[in-house]
């Protein structure tokens, strides 16, 4: 690639990063925002799904329309939503106008998601397309965590609502820098916005996603409790523990990346992922695991899930019979996984609260081995560059 092609996945990452950190800044602030509003923490935090609702109901059309629009003009209208959303999140008092906020930020979040990785693909071809894409795979996980380093400048205190300002001060330049941005054509058809439903294979790329997003969503979402039970350890050693492992997480990618560049086939790798899940999950969740052994496990079991996350965002372009798709095509996916995303903490919760190793295990075996059944097992075809203006 070019160095101006560098320039312009930084500042895609920047505005991926800048969506997913939204997403991190909210846990840490729930018992403030409960306090605030005068509810319970669990109504709080209840609140907090109107978030992920856009996304899991609606991707397939922010796809279609950034196929019909053009991904450059909804990155940037994204852009310039989520810092306004920043700054309304600052003064609103009552929770309903709240949940309408985060309903609007949802949206921005799963646009910005959607056409960041629509212009990353347009990047490049071939071996370019394939690395490209493997880092775009790490910003969910990276942004999370600046989203809960944000959030940790003001949690818990009576300024907690200044962290929406820094983070809308942040990236606030994004909707300027993004100008630079090449225009990715849009030639789909305008009377067929939904016709990526009849690709059988992004379909099976996305439901692969999306079971392996209820795994690994439900584990950061119910492990810290888990071995705070089960293992005797502080919630907030637990909490560290699972923290580290989302961003030693990154490793899965990056190997699923360097198999596939050798000529590795998808159908190989999500089966080797999917068996040292399971493997490593069941160990993770034993009662009788030493703690010293339980916590590799944790890290391996993370690194999974962001190998499935890689594993999908590289076969997506190869797997389009019809490339003028590709934002339908990757906000059904976003859909998809989102909707997993959604589903696996109240799983995770209801299996992991017996402490039963197997109901777990059962969990285990059926998640994973959903994602490798339902990914494709052609070997991957290098996509052509997407022509760009």
């Amino acid at each position: 690639m070019k160095g101006a092609d560098w320039i312009r996945l930084v500042i895609l990452y920047g505005f991926g990063m800048a969506a997913a950190a939204a997403m991190g800044m909210l846990g840490p602030l729930v018992g403030d925002l409960s306090s605030a509003m005068r509810v319970a923490v669990g109504v709080a935090g209840g609140a907090l799904l109107c978030q992920l609702l856009p996304g899991s109901l609606f991707g397939s059309l922010i796809g279609a329309l950034i196929d019909r629009a053009g991904a450059r003009r909804i990155l940037l209208a994204a852009g310039v939503l989520l810092i306004g959303v920043d700054v309304a999140q600052f003064f609103v008092s009552g929770l309903v106008w709240f949940c309408i906020d985060l309903l609007v930020q949802g949206l921005a979040v799963s646009a910005v998601l959607s056409s960041g990785q629509v212009m990353v693909t347009a990047l490049a071809g071939g071996v370019d397309q394939i690395r490209n894409l493997t880092i775009w795979s790490t910003v969910t996980f990276v942004g999370y965590a600046a989203g809960l380093l944000i959030a940790a400048t003001s949690a818990g205190s009576v300024h907690w609502r200044y962290a929406f300002l820094l983070h809308g001060a942040l990236i606030s330049l994004l909707p300027v820098v993004g100008l630079v941005l090449p225009r990715v054509r849009a030639t789909v058809a305008k009377t067929d916005l939904l016709g990526v439903l009849k690709e059988v294979a992004v379909l099976r790329l996305g439901l692969a996603l999306g079971f392996a997003s209820i795994a690994g969503v439900g584990t950061n979402a119910g492990i810290s409790i888990y071995l705070h039970r089960v293992q005797g350890v502080s919630l907030a050693f637990s909490a560290s523990m699972a923290a580290t492992g989302n961003l030693l997480s990154m490793a899965g990618s990056f190997v699923v990346a360097w198999l596939l560049s050798r000529g590795a086939l998808p159908g190989s790798l999500a089966a080797g992922i999917s068996l040292v899940a399971i493997l490593c999950g069941m160990v993770l969740y034993h009662p009788a695991a030493a703690l010293p052994l339980v916590i590799p496990m944790l890290f391996i079991s993370q690194s999974c899930a962001s190998a499935v996350t890689a594993l999908t965002y590289t076969s997506l372009p190869g797997k389009l019979v019809d490339s003028s798709k590709i934002g339908a095509a990757t906000g059904l996916v976003v859909q998809v996984s989102g909707i997993g995303g959604m589903l696996g903490p109240p799983l995770y919760f209801a299996v992991l609260a017996g402490n039963q190793w197997l109901p777990i295990a059962m969990t285990l075996v059926l998640l994973w081995g959903g994602a490798f059944l339902l990914m494709p097992f052609r070997r991957l075809p290098w996509a052509p560059r997407a022509e760009i203006a």
